[in-house]
């Protein structure tokens, strides 16, 4: 939809800025393939009008390209929310007795889920039923959890912007309720990535479900949903962990497992591809710095 979303909202403020000739950065874009003409043409006029593009993932270069639009000078960098303020050593655990749900574990799977009605009833349907039926596969294990780790609250019970609002759905869906567990507070970025301190594995829709996990050392296998998850594992060297978004329980449970045995290796990758991504955020500031002088 050409008129609502960031591509409207970013070209409404393109255009803002210009009339009080202020500078604009387009700061760590993605971006899916276009096929509407009036969406490629807003996207090619906001491109063009901008004093300085970066982009978050390859996926979204060659996407654009794809498309047939016309880039301008452009930096790959990383997504910004791998260098975000580390939480507090404990938080987790601080946050997990606020809300009842037990410390001990064995083996917990997190899960970050988001609203896909917007593809569809029959697609949305689809993902819900097999994310409850992943949890029943998880749980049916001895020993075995789950916690929903919600990633976006701002609109409280709704269902577009509370992902703690399809957990709830999805947890009536499943067996085993007892070892399924809801956080049900609102709470602010650090709190969130804190969460996955007291997990032993993640499945992640939203992409920064899997920035979270990753950063705290917390294996993740992501589902694609759009390009821009799969973007965070290329950029990450680790598409392996990374599964289409229509991957069905059973080969998801087969890739969690995998990733469990190589349990070392993985975090051993993730800490190392993260220290190197870390290191290049600080293009951002240089990028700006130049627009300033």
């Amino acid at each position: 939809d050409v008129l609502r979303g960031h591509l409207s909202r970013f070209s409404v403020l393109t255009l803002i800025a210009q009339m009080f000739d202020v500078k604009v950065m387009l700061f760590g874009l993605s971006a899916n393939k276009l096929t509407n003409v009036y969406t490629k043409a807003a996207a090619q006029w906001l491109l063009n009008n901008a004093d300085a593009v970066t982009f978050r993932e390859e996926e979204a270069i060659r996407n654009l390209i794809h498309s047939g639009i016309s880039l301008p000078p452009y930096t790959l960098l990383p997504d910004a929310a791998i260098g975000a303020p580390q939480p507090l050593n404990g938080r987790g655990r601080e946050i997990l007795k606020q809300e009842n749900i037990p410390l001990e574990r064995f083996n917990r799977l997190a899960i970050s889920i988001r609203d896909m009605s917007w593809r569809g009833a029959d697609i949305h349907n689809w993902y819900l039923n097999e994310t409850a039926e992943l949890i029943n596969l998880w749980n049916a294990r001895e020993k075995h959890d789950v916690i929903f780790i919600p990633q976006c609250s701002y609109d409280v019970g709704t269902s577009v912007t509370d992902d703690r609002f399809w957990a709830v759905k999805i947890k009536e869906q499943t067996d085993c309720k007892e070892k399924v567990h809801i956080v049900t507070g609102q709470y602010q970025y650090e709190d969130i990535e804190s969460l996955y301190d007291e997990a032993d594995i993640t499945v992640a829709t939203r992409l920064h479900g899997n920035v979270f996990s990753a950063l705290r050392g917390t294996p993740v296998v992501g589902l694609a949903y759009e390009d821009k998850v799969s973007g965070f594992y290329e950029r990450m060297n680790m598409l392996d962990l990374c599964l289409p978004f229509e991957s069905k329980a059973d080969d998801i449970l087969v890739k969690l497992d995998e990733v469990q045995l190589n349990r070392e290796q993985v975090k051993s990758k993730l800490s190392s591809e993260l220290s190197r991504l870390t290191n290049e955020l600080d293009g951002y500031i240089e990028i700006a710095l130049k627009l300033l002088t």
